[in-house]
């Protein structure tokens, strides 16, 4: 006799970082890839809430 199989299990989704209270800008994180490490935690739940990515590309704080 077969039992039936088993469900198959999504991996749970990841939860918002807490919104953040203050204020940066790319003057303020020692490199690029820094502010793009904040620009990536923050983005998909707020937006560009510290206005790293001017061109809205992507790239946090690139140089032009």
């Amino acid at each position: 006799m077969r039992g039936t199989p088993p469900k198959p299990t999504t991996p749970p989704k990841p939860t918002a970082p807490p919104k953040p209270n203050f204020d940066k800008n790319c003057s303020d994180y020692p490199s690029q890839a820094a502010a793009q490490a904040d620009f990536d935690k923050y983005y998909p739940w707020y937006g560009d809430v510290f206005g790293l990515d001017r061109d809205k590309d992507g790239i946090a704080c690139e140089s032009n």
